[in-house]
């Protein structure tokens, strides 16, 4: 194969994920470096009996943590990185066509991208627009993460090339932790749909195709539509015109959590955040910190 792939996991508390995550790539990389937050379970004693490269650095958002990461993979003269979370697995025909790609064409791209599937409570969700293609594999001197809190993704300069097997999200954590989860990224939703229109941050220029037409919509007709309307219009069209009622109850109850009530709790929070600063006399950019938290000085 024609150059070392070096994977890099982003943890914290992951030790129900992890070990499944490298075991799913042993075959394929040739190290493997994980940026920890800080995990307080057992996610750094399993990185360490696999001897994975294990640094830790303070989380202010996903995309600042993987570029984080990425630096020191170009410090250490990585050839291709694979960027892949702690909650994912690989599966062998994947990690075959990889290998393939590498050994006929590979000097053509700059980026390979794979179909990220959801396992939900252990059912493949096949419907509702929920999978979707991700740049993943990509030379490390070319590619970077966009700098945003929610809707990050991975730019490169030249051309992707798309695989056909799928890779899979699975998290094993109860809804509670899922739930919670959300809660704090519906905060970091908000500061990325009050900024995105007409915010050169959000350009759409080096993203796969569908990652651009995901993001159109979301500035120019989601973004744009009615607050509170609009999330009750989402879980209709993932739920039943793209057929997610085809995925069962498994797929009803993420539908409605991941398309009706994190959209929903978002807009309720808009208007809190509206009010807050109407109150005080305050712009929406003031009333962040107070209101949801989170310190968007960084954010430049």
């Amino acid at each position: 194969m024609d150059g070392d792939i070096t994977a890099l996991i982003l943890t914290k508390n992951e030790e129900l994920h992890i070990e499944r995550c490298i075991d799913s790539i042993k075959d394929l990389v040739s190290n493997i470096y994980v940026i920890d937050s800080g995990s307080t379970d057992n996610t750094r004693l399993i990185c360490e009996k696999h001897q994975v490269n294990f640094f830790v650095n303070p989380f202010y958002n996903y995309s600042s943590q993987l570029n984080y990461g990425l630096k020191i993979l170009l410090e250490n003269n990585c050839d291709w990185v694979l960027s892949i979370d702690a909650d994912e697995f690989f599966t062998p025909k994947l990690i075959k066509e990889i290998n393939n790609t590498f050994d006929k064409d590979i000097d053509q791209f700059s980026g390979l991208a794979f179909t990220r599937k959801v396992i939900f409570h252990g059912k493949i969700l096949n419907f509702g627009g929920i999978s979707s293609r991700q740049l993943r594999l990509f030379r490390a001197k070319e590619g970077y993460c966009e700098r945003h809190f929610m809707d990050e993704h991975i730019k490169v300069k030249g051309k992707i090339k798309n695989l056909h097997y799928p890779f899979f999200d699975c998290c094993l954590k109860d809804l509670s932790w899922w739930t919670a989860k959300h809660n704090l990224y519906s905060n970091r939703e908000i500061i990325d749909m009050l900024f995105m229109i007409n915010n050169e941050k959000y350009s759409n220029k080096s993203l796969p195709i569908g990652a651009k037409i995901k993001r159109k919509i979301k500035i120019y007709i989601y973004c744009k539509m009615p607050i509170i309307l609009r999330s009750f219009l989402y879980f209709l069209v993932r739920y039943f015109v793209l057929l997610g009622f085809l995925d069962g109850i498994k797929g009803l109850i993420y539908y409605f959590l991941q398309g009706f009530w994190y959209r929903f709790l978002i807009d309720a929070k808009i208007l809190e955040l509206k009010e807050y600063a109407k109150r005080n006399n305050l712009t929406l950019e003031e009333s962040i910190k107070p209101v949801l938290g989170i310190d968007i000085s960084e954010f430049d």
